[in-house]
């Protein structure tokens, strides 16, 4: 037994020692982090002091309980809590700002002094004010003052973060806002058509790296939670409850097609039903993809498929597909072997209309599916939608909390100008900057609207003149044809996807050069009405058209 009893004694030591050594290895580690964190803390509290008026750039976050962090731009410096929350009104939350203050170190705790936008515009010259750069600086130096001025605590309530609401601080950034536009718009007209002496384009480049400089801490002052500066188009991210249910009756009507073969796993395109027994999709979905080995194919080569989702719970039900008819319905029959060859232009449009096959022994449209309206007038930018449609090819998806990007019609004059700068900031450091602002020139025209005015239509040079509608969603290939849905009013069909932008399995920010490309129902529903064999469409009750 004396044996067993030295080893017994001898693990219950050899643990001890481990113990022990663990212990010594974690008060180390301790130590070390502390030594660290009083580091970080140093050097923030250096920043403060050497950086004096000018301040240490970062944000500011809240916390819960009306309690708030610094979060230092640099990041070798530390997050440090706000010790007088008081001084801290929750609309500096968001922007970038110039802080001013003293760190205590032991605590880590932060007193404000002093915080501002961290935002330089250069100061204007009083003598070149009729110059549209020194114009622009004006306006922004002005806006900036009216921002900085709704930072201070009690100065603005939250509840009217909108730049849209009647505060003074939103008034004076609108009339900002306008300023700057107009400057670049006046800028741009002395550049193009026949340019003379008034043309700089030094000073266009000035206004857009200016703009492109201080918009984002517009939108986040306005809407601290957003980034893709949405509170700039004036709309809001809540809906009815009753909006999803709608939703969710929409997809009943979203079909997939695919190959009528036993092992139904893959879709090929989406589409969606728009009347009895029509359905709506992308014409490129027949034409095939060479590259990837699929031939051109007629209607009835291929089925749509209802019910290809899967249920509550994770059950995935049958899928219901039924046979199309071998006629198509629109474009005209005469134009499918253009159409098969992919060669859309702005006078063959990338969109199919087919019928569904009546089948003995079983209904035409399976379950609660019913035909979906379709929406005649352009929606705006920033507009909120949403597409229905089979990802991957994978079951069916909702693409909610999406946006119009570039709409198919905007009006001339100020709005275009928006538009314009806001993309040609987008283009700040490509190369080819001046190229791509040449294409969207190229793609906006000129079309006198219904009462008088002038609108700018987008037929998108790049893709042979085609109509197009541009929008920010998170889509992949299947989704060609997909429905994209009004999400704010009577959610009608608006468009359906032609393109898409590459899924490299990064994040990417949306541009002119990169963007989900919409084909505009409006556009269709004109297409429709200069045929005569698809004229009837529109005038014999079979679309249900808003």
């Amino acid at each position: 037994m004396k044996p067993r009893i030295e080893i017994v004694g001898c693990a219950l030591l050899v643990a001890c020692i481990s113990l022990w050594a663990s212990s010594l290895l974690a008060q180390d580690r301790l130590q070390t982090i502390a030594a660290r964190v009083e580091a970080a803390r140093v050097r923030l509290a250096q920043a403060l002091a050497s950086a004096g008026s000018a301040g240490v750039p970062g944000r500011l976050l809240g916390r819960v309980g009306g309690s708030y962090e610094f979060a230092p731009q640099a990041p070798d410096l530390p997050i440090a809590a706000i010790a007088n929350p008081q001084e801290v009104s929750p609309n500096a939350l968001g922007p970038r700002l110039l802080v001013e203050g003293q760190l205590d170190v032991g605590t880590g705790k932060l007193t404000i002094t002093h915080y501002r936008l961290a935002v330089a515009i250069p100061k204007p010259d009083p003598d070149e004010l009729d110059q549209p750069e020194h114009r622009s600086r004006a306006a922004a130096t002005a806006m900036v003052a009216a921002v900085n001025e709704s930072l201070r605590p009690g100065a603005m309530s939250v509840t009217s973060r909108s730049l849209a609401a009647t505060s003074a601080e939103a008034t004076a950034t609108r009339a900002g806002i306008r300023e700057i536009v107009a400057a670049y718009q006046k800028a741009v007209a002395a550049c193009t058509a026949v340019p003379g002496p008034e043309c700089r384009p030094a000073q266009v480049d000035a206004i857009v790296r200016q703009w492109n400089e201080l918009r984002g801490d517009v939108a986040a002052r306005f809407d601290p939670e957003d980034t893709e500066f949405k509170a700039l188009y004036g709309q809001e991210d809540n809906y009815d409850p009753w909006r999803y249910d709608r939703i969710f009756k929409d997809a009943a009507s979203v079909v997939a097609l695919g190959e009528p073969v036993e092992t139904r796993m893959r879709a090929l395109c989406s589409g969606v039903l728009i009347g009895r027994d029509l359905v709506l999709t992308a014409a490129h979905c027949f034409a095939g993809d060479p590259a990837r080995g699929l031939p051109p194919r007629t209607p009835e080569q291929l089925e749509v498929w209802f019910d290809f989702t899967q249920r509550p719970g994770g059950a995935i039900g049958p899928i219901q597909p039924r046979k199309l008819a071998a006629e198509p319905v629109a474009p005209p029959k005469e134009r499918w072997g253009d159409l098969l060859k992919g060669q859309y232009s702005a006078a063959l449009f990338d969109y199919a209309i087919v019928r569904i096959a009546p089948e003995d022994g079983r209904p035409m449209i399976p379950n609660e599916a019913t035909p979906r309206c379709l929406r005649r007038a352009p929606l705006n930018r920033g507009d909120s939608i949403y597409v229905l449609g089979f990802p991957r090819g994978e079951r069916a998806r909702v693409h909610d909390n999406a946006r119009v990007y570039m709409p198919y019609r905007v009006l001339d004059g100020e709005l275009f100008a928006r538009l314009r700068l806001d993309i040609e900031a987008d283009m700040i450091g490509e190369p080819d900057r001046a190229e791509q602002m040449k294409s969207f020139d190229e793609s906006y025209f000129p079309v006198e609207g219904e009462l008088g005015q002038v609108f700018r239509v987008l037929n998108d040079v790049r893709d042979g003149g085609q109509p197009r509608m541009g929008i920010i969603a998170d889509l992949f290939q299947g989704n060609s044809g997909g429905p994209v849905f009004d999400h704010d009013r009577d959610q009608c069909v608006v468009g359906i996807l032609n393109r898409g932008m590459p899924d490299t399995g990064k994040r990417l920010g949306a541009s002119w050069k990169q963007h989900e490309r919409v084909l505009p129902i409006r556009a269709i529903l004109e297409d429709l009405d200069a045929h005569a064999s698809t004229k009837p469409l529109l005038t014999n009750g079979e679309l249900i058209l808003k």
